[in-house]
């Protein structure tokens, strides 16, 4: 049975795009987008909602002959994959493996197919994602967590929804300063996991804020060091 996976990138204090609809911040270094491009390369299908979709159509147009190679390897793996696309007011799509459903139905056509059809790859989510949550059908979240706090904005999760996770996973990578990427499933997913293992998600957070807190203080005390040696 294939997974639902949802990929969002994040900010700290929880959101993928601030008041002004912005999310320039989030985009990824070389180090970043490599360590994406090698998960995506499992992705059957991607889920879209309109405007998540028309942000991601630029892939299938870009030119990439003069673009660095992890570029050029994300545009060929996003191509490559299949997209179902929820919108109302979309009639066409203007890229190819692209179908449209008007409405999210787990138990419908396409979307039935996507969320568990007999193709043994992973699904992809990134539209409505209170639809998808409160029906239960995420089986993994990957949050690519940036060290920027923007205030406000729109949350990277839907509000009314409670869920117990575990984490799974986390890697450390150089990015705008620090990156945090956990991917996390839920617990009825794991199979033999150690009761230690089953970190709640307000943990993770605390324990990347005390990473960044440790290293902004590592940083404070290199700079005085520094300050004290050429006062000497």
């Amino acid at each position: 049975m294939p997974k639902l996976i949802y990929t969002v990138v994040m900010s700290l204090d929880g959101y993928i795009a601030d008041k002004n609809g912005n999310f320039n911040w989030a985009e990824p270094d070389e180090e970043v987008h490599s360590f994406v491009n090698e998960l995506a390369r499992g992705d059957g299908t991607y889920l879209y909602g309109r405007r998540m979709y028309e942000v991601m159509a630029v892939w299938q147009t870009l030119p990439t002959h003069d673009q660095p190679s992890f570029i050029a390897d994300f545009a060929n793996i996003w191509r490559a994959a299949d997209k179902v696309v929820y919108s109302k007011t979309l009639k066409t799509a203007s890229t190819p493996r692209t179908h449209i459903e008007q409405h999210f139905e787990p138990r419908g056509s396409s979307a039935d197919e996507s969320l568990g059809g007999t193709r043994p790859r992973r699904r992809r989510a990134y539209p409505r994602r209170a639809h998808a949550f409160k029906a239960g059908l995420v089986d993994v979240c990957r949050l690519f967590i940036a060290p920027i706090i923007v205030g406000g904005g729109t949350s990277a999760f839907p509000s009314g929804v409670r869920l117990e996770l575990a984490l799974q996973d986390e890697r450390l990578a150089e990015w705008h300063g620090l990156l945090r990427v956990p991917s996390t499933n839920k617990p009825s997913c794991l199979t033999n996991s150690r009761e230690n293992s089953e970190v709640k998600m307000n943990l993770t957070m605390t324990l990347t804020l005390s990473e960044i807190e440790i290293e902004a203080f590592s940083k404070s005390i290199r700079s005085l060091r520094e300050a004290s040696r050429r006062r000497k």
